[in-house]
């Protein structure tokens, strides 16, 4: 049916489709601030704070993503590089304020992905 072309479509260009509301939504991946797991969900941030529950595996999503700048922090968040201000001590500072949690083993990977994103490297 239509609904599944267009969802196929989406899912092979630069936006995910979301269908945690009816009829579904489109979301540009350029707008994704960054994407959270809570359970069998992720919650899709967007750099506007609309939130979209999607089911699925972050894991899923980061083999997806990761080409467009997204770099896993933590085994809970997924981030757009694009809207990290700043990398500090376990902790990754996104340009709306909020401050998210790095992993240990994930730390001094997520500064060096960011340096390079910032060309600092």
């Amino acid at each position: 049916d239509m609904r599944n072309a267009v969802r196929k479509y989406f899912e092979k260009t630069s936006s995910l489709w979301c269908n945690s509301r009816l009829p579904g939504e489109v979301i540009r991946i350029r707008d994704i601030n960054y994407i959270e797991s809570q359970e069998h969900y992720i919650m899709i941030i967007t750099k506007d704070d609309a939130v979209f529950r999607k089911r699925g595996s972050l894991k899923a999503l980061e083999a997806e993503l990761e080409r467009q700048g997204f770099i896993r922090i933590h085994k809970s968040y997924l981030v757009n590089l694009k809207y990290v201000k700043s990398v500090e001590r376990y902790r990754a500072v996104l340009s709306n304020g909020k401050s998210l949690a790095i992993s240990k083993a994930r730390f001094l990977d997520t500064r060096n992905e960011f340096a390079c994103y910032r060309g600092e490297i």
